[in-house]
């Protein structure tokens, strides 16, 4: 099968996670259509964590970096649990009363957790270190002047009582130079504390992170011929490895294992009455199960179902 390279298209924007994967592992940011409008732009990210779609390492990176496989691809595609061991015994066991044969399903789904949890904090070592130095130049970046970020600054906002259906969050704002701290980064969340600031939602213009990080990490690669608009792989060069297919597409979440789960809520009476406590279960429940984070949004629009028949229809009848 031939190998053909297409141009793609870049957003106007990238998040601070996406600036230190392009400075650290020349991860090319991609706009991402979701729904006619591009995946940064839409509400999909109007909360304050941002979940990229394609936030794990490729093999390929992990090599250029000369660090291990990232440990939650293999889970990803093996369909195992992402967790750490707290959580799932809080989700999968506290509180459960399973059948001889469940539990020993759930068990041996323990021990992958284990397992799991024990490669995913080795790996980690060998990422920080990777990233070490990239993240030292974009911080001294950012601090310097020399690249302008932007973000929502949600300081004195109490996320588990105003998040709420009224909830309007704060504006975009520039971020001043002096506010920036290297611990105070968070590059995976794409936010940054200093003192009583906190801002999330941190991006830059994908401009901007180019004309400052041009790219040290170039190779030539030798035959490639122009068709068209695309170019073709000759079968004689070196092959260029296939990013995996999630990545360039809008986030997908396991929905049906969501419906399942509270389905079995509501028949065991144990949906919570306040639909934003629910909310931020499932949040938690996507995180810990599948290693996703859905949006606030994204889980409510969901959850509106089951609240307006088995919540609020009682409630009117009082």
């Amino acid at each position: 099968m031939p190998t053909f390279l297409q141009p793609v298209e870049l957003p106007e924007k990238c998040f601070l996670q996406e600036v230190l994967y392009w400075v650290a592992f020349q991860r090319l940011p991609i706009a991402i259509d979701s729904d006619g409008k591009e995946f940064r732009e839409t509400e999909d990210v109007g909360d304050y964590d941002i979940q990229m779609p394609d936030r794990y390492l490729q093999a390929d990176e992990c090599a250029r970096a000369n660090i291990p496989p990232d440990p939650r691809l293999a889970a990803l595609i093996s369909n195992r649990t992402m967790t750490d061991l707290k959580s799932f015994d809080r989700l999968m066991l506290s509180g459960r009363d399973y059948d001889d044969e469940t539990r020993k399903v759930i068990e041996s789904q323990r021990q992958e957790v284990v397992q799991f949890q024990k490669e995913y904090e080795e790996w980690k070592v060998t990422y920080a270190g990777a990233i070490e130095v990239p993240a030292v130049q974009i911080f001294l970046a950012l601090k310097k002047g020399e690249l302008q970020a932007k973000g929502q600054n949600f300081v004195d906002l109490d996320f588990d009582v105003e998040f709420g259906p009224e909830f309007h969050a704060p504006p975009v704002l520039d971020i001043p130079a002096l506010f920036w701290s290297l611990s105070g980064i968070d590059f995976d969340a794409s936010a940054a504390k200093n003192g009583r600031d906190h801002y999330y939602h941190i991006f830059c213009s994908t401009e901007d992170v180019f004309a400052k990080f041009p790219g040290d990490k170039r190779e030539p690669v030798d035959g490639v011929e122009r068709i068209g608009t695309s170019f073709l792989l000759k079968e004689t060069a070196e092959k260029i490895p296939l990013l995996n297919a999630r990545r360039g597409r809008p986030p997908t979440y396991p929905w049906d294992a969501f419906h399942r789960e509270v389905t079995s809520l509501v028949k065991e009476d144990k949906l919570p009455r306040k639909k934003e406590a629910c909310i931020q279960d499932f949040q938690d429940w996507f995180r810990d199960k599948f290693g996703v984070r859905p949006s606030r949004a994204a889980v409510g629009e969901k959850l509106k179902p089951y609240y307006d028949r088995f919540v609020k229809a009682p409630d009117r009848k009082s």
